[in-house]
């Protein structure tokens, strides 16, 4: 090389010193470097989509098996909150808890069979709900069978079943 030249190259050395801080050995590795890592991701990782993403895999609750709980406990609530005051109208309310949570409870178990504890107790709550709505409302049929088949019960017959209990108890052994 000539001196000429030489003195280009120190003088575009310094140039490039100065722009940036690196020198051009510093530059070239750098480039390498970016390069070697571009053609590594772009080999190595490759995005397949062949997921179903319909369903969620694992994670979230049994939307079906908590509506059927909850309808389940609600049953439940009416049934004891309100079994002394409505006779057979509180049956029919437990019933109409009851049902749905039967139904949505089993659909929640067969949908999402990973994650059916919510369900197995809206069923089990749901199933205790028609049954005692159905006790419930036989029994309210009886009582007003009884009731009329009787003539219902006055006042003087009560005080008299108060004021004698002793005599109809020894009656009754």
């Amino acid at each position: 090389m000539d001196n000429q030249n030489m003195e280009n190259t120190v003088t575009n050395n310094e140039t490039i010193q100065q722009s940036n801080g690196l020198t051009p050995e510093m530059e070239a590795q750098i480039q390498a470097m970016k390069e070697a890592a571009s053609t590594e991701t772009t080999n190595t990782y490759s995005y397949t989509s062949s997921e179903d993403y319909s369903q969620p895999s694992g994670g979230g609750i049994n939307v079906l098996g908590l509506i059927g709980m909850i309808l389940g406990i609600v049953g439940i609530v009416v049934l004891v909150c309100c079994c002394c005051k409505t006779g057979a109208w509180n049956s029919i309310a437990t019933l109409i808890f009851g049902i749905p949570a039967i139904i949505l409870s089993a659909i929640g178990m067969k949908k999402r069979p990973d994650k059916k504890g919510m369900a197995i107790a809206g069923l089990i709550l749901g199933i205790a709900c028609v049954v005692s709505g159905v006790i419930g409302i036989i029994l309210a049929i009886l009582g007003t069978i009884l009731e009329h088949a009787v003539g219902g019960m006055d006042e003087m017959t009560l005080d008299y079943i108060l004021n004698n209990m002793e005599d109809i108890m020894q009656e009754l052994q």
